[in-house]
């Protein structure tokens, strides 16, 4: 065999190897595409079948469930596109294309007087979250041209009304809170948040405005609390002033009290200062007195020296008559 068929062969050998690691390769890629787009069908399914089994009081009109079947649907025949040997997703890709076929002749959208809200905040709470899902889905099948855009506004609308009636219902509970701790500063801005939302509404239910006429009565219960805590704020500061005011009275009455006391007293100095005259005086007459009668006392006691003194006369010629004696 000479070498360029031997080398035709390799070459051929090659390209074969190559193309099929290529198919490999594609057939792999083409697997995970299908297993990666059939977990996303299967999610989808999942979501709008737990939706429908449980969607609360959030009510289902016609359009709205039908919408939601023909999403099931077209999530069962991508599937069954890709994996076209599938007999229990064809099965059920039947059963639900029956079941449309059915509410697109028996079914009558429930009134939207039927609708209330659950009592607890988890239950509104859980409410809420599946209206966000409704809506996200109608969002999608729009966007992606299978409803038409009136019925998605009509739609989309009652979504947003369910979820402005949780957010009232869930609002008006905290206004009544911060109303029993009479927070009426904070009261008062969630009623005023909720009305400005409620006239933004266009032909609004009966729920919507029985809540509105419940949320102006509430205002005005608000104004009357906030003008008797303005009154007792007013009070408190009242007291201090007339606790000032009262000691002050009592301070000018103990001023009064005090002045005929004062008064007495200084008539009672002249007094006083008249009976330490007299006082001075009796005892001047008493020191008079006693000289008086220590002078009577030394009187006899002269006139007895002056007595008992020899004369003067009868000493000298008693002298001289001994003189002449001698």
């Amino acid at each position: 065999m000479n070498i360029p068929v031997i080398l035709g062969l390799i070459a051929f050998s090659l390209i074969l190897l190559i193309g099929y690691n290529i198919y490999l390769q594609y057939q792999e890629k083409l697997a995970i595409d299908n297993k990666i787009a059939i977990t996303q069908q299967n999610a989808i399914i999942k979501e709008v079948t737990e939706l429908l089994s449980n969607t609360g009081n959030i009510p289902l009109n016609k359009p709205l469930l039908i919408i939601m079947l023909q999403r099931i649907i077209n999530a069962l025949a991508i599937i069954l596109n890709r994996s076209p040997t599938d007999e229990a997703v064809r099965e059920h890709l039947d059963h639900t294309t029956e079941q449309l076929k059915l509410i697109h002749v028996n079914y009558k959208s429930p009134s939207e007087d039927t609708f209330y809200l659950p009592p607890s905040e988890k239950e509104m709470l859980d409410m809420l979250q599946k209206s966000k899902k409704i809506s996200a889905i109608i969002q999608s099948e729009h966007t992606k041209g299978k409803i038409e855009t009136e019925t998605f506004l009509a739609e989309n609308r009652r979504i947003e009304i369910i979820q402005l009636k949780i957010h009232l219902q869930n609002g008006i509970s905290k206004i009544m809170k911060a109303k029993a701790l009479r927070q009426t500063d904070s009261a008062s801005y969630m009623i005023t948040k909720l009305l400005k939302k409620l006239s933004s509404v266009s032909n609004p239910d009966k729920y919507l405005l029985t809540k509105k006429s419940q949320l102006f009565q509430i205002q005005n219960e608000i104004k009357m609390i906030s003008y008797e805590n303005r009154i007792q704020q007013r009070q408190q500061q009242e007291v201090p002033e007339l606790q000032e005011q009262q000691q002050e009275i009592h301070e000018l009455q103990e001023q009064q009290q005090e002045v005929p006391e004062q008064q007495e007293q200084q008539h009672e100095v002249p007094e006083q200062q008249e009976q330490q005259h007299e006082v001075h005086e009796q005892q001047e007459q008493q020191h008079e007195v006693h000289e008086l009668q220590e002078q009577q006392q030394e009187t006899p006691q002269l006139e007895k020296a002056i007595n008992d003194e020899p004369d003067k006369e009868d000493i000298f010629q008693n002298k001289r008559s001994s003189d002449f004696s001698t």
